[in-house]
């Protein structure tokens, strides 16, 4: 018995030796360096192709300091940062925790696994979440040169900038657009897929609204486009469309655009009907509707089979539809 009893206990002693190295190297963090030297305050200073790994994550510089007491990596010089997912970060003058999830340096360059870059003036890592401020995003990899300036040929430009690397969004804040560095649009705030995104997502599109100057009356047009992600080969856009001002009564178009990938083509329908439910003295909200459907498929290499048709109820709404 006593014989079974010592086995047990050096199986457990065994295992929990096995068991502990494991655990604790994926905590700790390896430091590589031509010298490696302590400071009066037992910080570890690394000098020439120092490097710090932990995991998958990387850093390497010409200088990095350790500070034990607090768990902190200094660096002081610039210096080139890869994360788990092989984003390339590029930065000076900032500090990583012992974990690398926590980090803030200036400076930031970032360029994504896709090829997509970001850069900045400032940047916050806070886990999943790259915070930059005055950032400049761009997922353009042609560029164009302009005197003795080579610029991408667009970006946004954003106050601040969120990159949430778990939920795959990009936060801007007032974010302005430029087209061959020539300032185009601007918007307070938008929330866009983060260029990491292989995945459609359903959710509201850009909004647009539209002003409309005939002779001394204005009308004015707002649209509020939502995307349906139904499955990997079937979509659906809604557009509401709202009419209003230019001395008339306020009217409303809904479009719904669907469209299937098929093995060979593919099949389109486009839904269309106005109505006018802020109209006085109407009883009827339905006014004109149409359908289009187009098919498209391959019979064979040599066979193509396309069939276009369209259903309305006046030939004014059709007419007025393909103008658009």
């Amino acid at each position: 018995m006593n014989n079974i009893i010592n086995l047990l206990k050096k199986f457990f002693l065994i295992l929990i030796i096995l068991i502990i190295p494991n655990y604790n190297s994926a905590k700790e963090i390896l430091i590589y360096a031509d010298s490696i030297s302590y400071d009066e305050d037992e910080n570890i200073i690394a000098r020439g192709n120092a490097k710090i790994l932990q995991m998958n994550k990387l850093i390497y510089s010409d200088l990095i300091i350790y500070n034990q007491k607090d768990d902190i990596i200094i660096l002081p010089t610039k210096f080139n940062f890869k994360d788990e997912n092989n984003n390339f970060f590029q930065g000076e003058n900032g500090f990583f925790k012992k974990n690398l999830n926590f980090a803030e340096f200036e400076n930031p360059k970032i360029r994504l696994n896709d090829g997509s870059r970001i850069i900045g003036k400032k940047i916050k890592r806070d886990g999943d979440v790259d915070i930059i401020t005055k950032g400049v995003y761009s997922p353009c990899v042609s560029r164009i040169k302009i005197a003795n300036f080579i610029c991408p040929t667009w970006q946004l430009e954003g106050e601040k900038i969120l990159h949430d690397n778990k939920n795959l969004f990009l936060y801007q804040k007032h974010s302005k657009m430029r087209v061959i560095n020539t300032p185009v649009f601007y918007i307070p705030y938008i929330v866009t897929p983060s260029p990491l995104r292989k995945e459609r997502k359903s959710g509201f599109l850009s909004p647009t609204i539209s002003f409309n100057f005939f002779d001394t009356k204005t009308s004015q047009s707002t649209s509020f486009p939502y995307y349906f992600n139904i499955s990997l080969d079937k979509e659906l856009l809604f557009t509401p469309i709202i009419n209003y001002g230019g001395g008339v009564d306020a009217s409303q178009r809904f479009i719904f655009d669907y469209n299937q990938i098929l093995s060979g083509g593919n099949l389109k329908y486009n839904l269309t009907f106005d109505s006018n439910l802020e109209k006085q003295n109407n009883n009827e909200w339905f006014t004109d509707a149409s359908l289009i459907t187009k098919y498209n498929k391959n019979i064979n290499k040599n066979y193509r089979i396309s069939v276009d048709s369209a259903l309305q109820t006046s030939k004014k709404l059709y007419s007025n539809y393909q103008t658009k």
